[in-house]
């Protein structure tokens, strides 16, 4: 499935969260996968795919994404399992 990440990004940012349950449903199985490349870690992939898209629904009102939402939801989980890691 070919989904819009940018056209999902402005509803999320608007409040619907159904577009943010599209785009989990989407997304989540590459960047859980992509988060356990970098942990080593099922379970704390998964985790940390978790945390990226409920800090995304808390703080949508103040996030500016430059680029696409897509490369944007891998930077997040790339930056917070290396924030896990240093832990």
């Amino acid at each position: 499935m070919n989904l819009d990440f940018d056209l999902y990004w402005q509803n999320i940012k608007n409040g619907e969260e159904h577009a943010l349950e599209k785009v989990y449903k989407t997304a989540s199985r590459s960047l859980v996968y992509y988060a356990g490349e970098i942990t080593g870690h099922v379970q704390l992939a998964d985790k940390i795919v978790h945390d990226v898209f409920l800090k995304i629904w808390q703080n949508r009102s103040e996030l500016s994404v430059k680029g696409s939402f897509n490369a944007y939801l891998f930077q997040s989980v790339h930056n917070h399992a290396l924030n896990i890691l240093r832990q």
